[in-house]
């Protein structure tokens, strides 16, 4: 048997069928291959003046949805709208609590704002950051009737 004497580390046989022979630095394919390749172009090199990730270079800059973060409690711009309060449902919708259309469609808005804590609660909205938000909301109303803009 060729080759099968471990003293001199030779594992193959004289006849090379091309797998061992990668690895013993006889293959011109695998030296010359690599010799003449640009790893740069694949963002793979050894300092060559690109530091950090290639995210990190990236031309894209990425913002926000045009919708903002989900689950904001952000009132809209201007919930005095006389034309959004005349439509309860679809000033809840505004406000991003049209959950409680049920509980509160049937009241005028002149008689939604003049609610507080408890009467919230008695119209079922349980929830403590939907009543928060509500009073908020409110408040902002009757200043706004207050001063004559509504």
């Amino acid at each position: 048997m060729q080759g099968a004497g471990l003293g001199g580390a030779s594992f193959g046989s004289s006849q090379t069928n091309g797998f061992l022979s990668a690895y013993d630095g006889s293959s011109q394919l695998l030296n010359n291959s690599l010799a003449g390749m640009n790893l740069g172009q694949f963002g793979v090199g050894l300092g060559g003046g690109h530091e950090g990730y290639l995210s990190d270079h990236s031309d894209i800059t990425r913002g926000r949805s045009p919708r903002g973060r989900r689950g904001s409690s952000k009132p809209p711009d201007d919930p005095t709208d006389l034309s959004l309060l005349n439509d309860v449902p679809n000033w809840l919708r505004s406000l991003r609590l049209h959950k409680y259309t049920d509980n509160l469609k049937d009241m005028r808005w002149q008689d939604l704002v003049a609610l507080d804590e408890q009467g919230l609660e008695k119209k079922g909205v349980n929830a403590l950051g939907a009543r928060r938000k509500l009073l908020k909301v409110f408040e902002q109303v009757r200043e706004a009737q207050a001063e004559g803009k509504i």
